[in-house]
């Protein structure tokens, strides 16, 4: 495994609004996609990319089966739903691996980094139901799509 982190590398000075969770994915991939097949093993379907930015509409995110996911380090909602940083990172970079959101209320959901509830400043959570971590090590280890 290869580890690369590039500070100021990504400029999304031209995202408008900046705040825009979804423009601002579209621009790490836009601007960084070509990282993917500089480093490493030279095998862009290896590599994944995380931008982070101060301030986003939401805490992060990231498409399913994608290579590029976005986290941000200020709370949206004004400290309500203000995520630790590691859980967004977790929480989004499980998506490229193709774990789908686990609810929005506790209730909804076993104790999962994928369930909003649980993932939030209130729980703070970092564990993976039984379901998504098949769905998550199943893909990091080539199993299934």
């Amino acid at each position: 495994m290869y580890y690369y982190h590039l500070t100021n590398y990504w400029d999304a000075s031209d995202v408008s609004p900046p705040d825009n969770s979804s423009k601002l994915l579209r621009d790490l991939a836009e601007d960084t996609g070509g990282l993917r097949d500089d480093y490493n093993d030279r095998n862009p379907s290896n590599d994944i990319v995380i931008g982070w930015v101060k301030y986003a509409d939401h805490n992060g995110i990231a498409y399913c089966n994608g290579f590029f996911s976005l986290g941000a380090t200020d709370s949206p909602w004004f400290g309500w739903a203000d995520w630790p940083h590691d859980s967004i990172a977790q929480h989004e970079i499980s998506h490229l691996f193709n774990a789908g959101e686990g609810g929005f209320w506790c209730n909804e959901h076993p104790e999962c980094i994928m369930n909003y509830c649980w993932a939030s400043g209130l729980h703070g959570t970092d564990k993976w139901c039984d379901e998504h971590w098949d769905v998550v090590f199943g893909n990091i280890n080539g199993l299934w799509e």
